[in-house]
């Protein structure tokens, strides 16, 4: 199993613990948030490791950014990677509910949670967030 590092005690964290918890992919190491209020405590059973400065004490996790906001995220993903974290190290979640067709593609560092249906030729790009039952139609891009 690969070593998996969350990013940001948040809700949506919650929602990539209980998908990869559920499978044979990923071993759940912990989480990182820069609130040092957070540092030490438990969410839905996963510790709170430290801030993001912590990534470079788990060389061969990979890790993904649980914020909502698509700003507040590129900024994490920004910032993650002046830490040296190279692009190759991004999971992807994607929930075994949702099947990619051919012709689409799932950038990296990207969340699909259950029930995202994708038709013909839609591109997802890195780091994009999407919530359950979404449909993405023909030539859709996000």
């Amino acid at each position: 199993m690969t070593e998996l590092l969350l990013v940001a005690a948040s809700g949506l964290a919650r929602e990539v613990m209980a998908l990869v918890r559920g499978g044979d992919d990923f071993d759940l190491l912990g989480i990182l948030d820069d609130d040092p209020v957070r540092v030490g405590s438990v969410l839905d059973g996963a510790h709170v490791l430290g801030p993001l400065a912590e990534v470079g004490k788990h060389p061969s996790a990979r890790v993904v950014v649980c914020v909502g906001s698509g700003a507040v995220r590129a900024d994490i993903v920004r910032r993650l990677g002046a830490l040296g974290l190279p692009p190759g190290r991004f999971a992807t979640i994607v929930h075994p509910s949702v099947t990619i067709p051919e012709g689409c593609t799932v950038g990296e560092g990207s969340i699909l949670l259950a029930n995202v249906v994708m038709t013909a030729a839609v591109s997802l790009g890195r780091h994009v967030v999407v919530m359950p039952g979404v449909t993405f139609t023909h030539g859709d891009v996000a």
